[in-house]
């Protein structure tokens, strides 16, 4: 059995068809979307993501199109250190460095790796016919699969197909993201860095040769919709001037406007024929910056268990499982938990926060990162 239909084409779905084609599978890729959407598209890969793209011949590239991240730090408002490491000790350990990308560079290298016919547009999955092995497309076509690998995001149809209604947890956050060309200091151009205020922050960092990805949260439970015309310049206007700047600067339309939300952990990431990948499985908060690398990770593990088990799902599914599932639930825990604290609005615990940052050792943070960036 080696040939697997994959459900988005997403930076996860498409890694995951690199992987199994470079593995002598057969793959074919339908995406909702007409065309990929790149509005506030900034991506950090870590190099657990980054030994990834190594493994399959694209870390060149991705640095080519990127810019190196060597530290990455939490300030207060007016960037004033809180917490900073350096990533050089995860570089020479892993022989690999860290990036930030625009999303639709990312896109377009992973895209470069599929013949025609391969992925296809505008195919919105409405059900699935478990027993027959159909999927029902909204234009009225079908399409049999052997093998079925969910790469739909947190409201995914494949997921629902296979275990019903699964809870959405929303954090009380709206985040807007943006890119824009602004100029950055020189001493911070290789550097990622999160500002936490009260009950706000934002985070950037340069993402190529001329753009600044931006993302600035605040805490809300109203629907991102209720939102789209605040001024943003009011909402973030005790933070630096440099981060007002480069808000203010930024045209309306490459701005994306969305609530913070994740998945309640899943017993298991796959059903028969029908398996779950990044989002998909384990949609996590954006605070360690980790959901795209998850994603990637989730691929390379599916594709090579798929690999040793010469197309056996019913060994394949469950080793991937195994291998990769006390990680990423250890750190859609954590993301959730960073996000609760960066998100305070009691002053005087902001201060406790704020004195507790400073006093961590490197040591500390260096072995939190040790278990993310290894795969």
């Amino acid at each position: 059995m080696n040939k697997t239909t994959i459900i988005g084409a997403g930076i996860g779905g498409l890694t995951l068809g690199v992987a199994l084609k470079q593995q002598g599978f057969k793959v074919k890729i339908f995406e909702s979307a007409k065309k990929i959407k790149v509005v506030g598209a900034g991506i950090i890969l870590g190099c657990n993501a980054m030994q990834v793209f190594r493994n399959l011949g694209l870390a060149k590239k991705v640095a080519e199109k990127g810019n190196l991240i060597e530290r990455m730090s939490i300030t207060d408002q007016k960037l004033k250190n809180l917490s900073s490491i350096s990533l050089e000790y995860f570089v020479d350990k892993y022989k690999i460095a860290n990036y930030a990308i625009h999303r639709a560079d990312l896109h377009k290298i992973l895209l470069g790796e599929f013949d025609e016919g391969e992925v296809i547009f505008g195919k919105k999955l409405i059900d699935i016919d478990i027993v027959e092995r159909k999927l029902n497309f909204e234009d009225g076509t079908d399409e049999s699969f052997q093998l079925l690998v969910g790469a739909d995001g947190v409201q995914s149809i494949v997921r629902k197909s296979i275990f019903g209604a699964q809870e959405i947890r929303k954090a009380g956050q709206i985040c807007w993201r943006g890119v824009v060309e602004h100029p950055m200091p020189e001493e911070h151009i290789n550097e990622f860095r999160e500002s936490w205020g009260k009950g706000a922050r934002i985070g950037h960092g340069r993402i190529n040769n001329q753009l600044i990805y931006w993302f600035g949260l605040i805490n809300s439970v109203q629907a991102p919709e209720m939102h789209e015309d605040d001024d943003l310049e009011s909402l973030f206007n005790a933070f630096d001037p440099f981060l007002n700047e480069m808000i203010a600067k930024t045209d309306k339309s490459n701005l994306h406007i969305g609530e913070m939300t994740d998945l309640k952990l899943l017993k298991y990431w796959y059903k028969d024929r029908i398996c779950l990948i990044g989002d998909a499985a384990h949609a996590m908060t954006p605070n360690m910056g980790q959901g795209a690398g998850q994603a990637i990770e989730d691929a390379f593990a599916l594709a090579n268990q798929l690999s040793d088990a010469k197309g056996d799902y019913l060994v394949a599914f469950p080793e991937y499982q195994k291998y990769r599932k006390k990680k990423v639930d250890k750190i859609v825990k954590t993301s959730w938990s960073i996000g609760n604290m960066a998100q305070m609005e009691n002053k005087f615990l902001i201060g406790v926060r704020n004195i507790f940052m400073k006093m961590i050792p490197t040591f500390v943070s260096r072995n939190a990162l040790k278990e993310t960036f290894k795969i």
